[in-house]
């Protein structure tokens, strides 16, 4: 709940002083950010566990990121 009260602070603020593009953008991307959150704990949570795991698919060595290669 602080987190929705800081921003709302921040938005408004942004608002006040006239710039309304980066209020628009952070209120976009908080939108974002909170459907993938969202998504996360629903199947955390809210899903039934199947019997059956499915593997998790390797991404292909020219699509990570150079960090990730060995």
């Amino acid at each position: 709940m602080a987190g929705f009260i800081a921003k709302w602070y921040i938005f408004s603020a942004a608002v006040q002083e006239g710039y309304y593009g980066l209020a628009i953008i952070g209120v976009l991307t908080s939108v974002v950010s909170s459907t993938s959150t969202r998504r996360i704990i629903v199947m955390m949570y809210m899903t039934e566990e199947s019997a059956e795991r499915r593997p998790l698919r390797r991404c292909p060595r020219w699509r990570r990121p150079a960090w990730a290669s060995r």
